[in-house]
């Protein structure tokens, strides 16, 4: 976060993309101003959640829908959580 500090104090029109560890990390970032970021673990997260769905019997296209809705609903509660 330090870095991200420096950058923006230097470079004010620096557009900064950024890798979260985990959540805690993201909403630092979102909290720096950083809107451009993605977190380590959660794309393969997501991705074994739509695989265990199409393997428990849901339809493949299903489960895609299921995979995006949770991810838009995850960075909308990240958002809200921002003052």
């Amino acid at each position: 976060m330090k870095l991200v500090e420096i950058c923006q104090q230097h470079f004010p029109h620096l557009h900064i993309l950024a890798r979260a560890r985990g959540r805690v990390e993201a909403h630092e970032l979102l909290q720096a101003g950083v809107t451009q970021f993605s977190r380590e673990t959660f794309s393969s997260a997501l991705e074994l959640g739509r695989k265990t769905l199409v393997t428990l019997g849901m339809h493949p296209h299903q489960a895609q829908r299921a995979q995006l809705h949770f991810r838009r609903l995850d960075m909308r509660m990240l958002r809200e959580l921002i003052p």
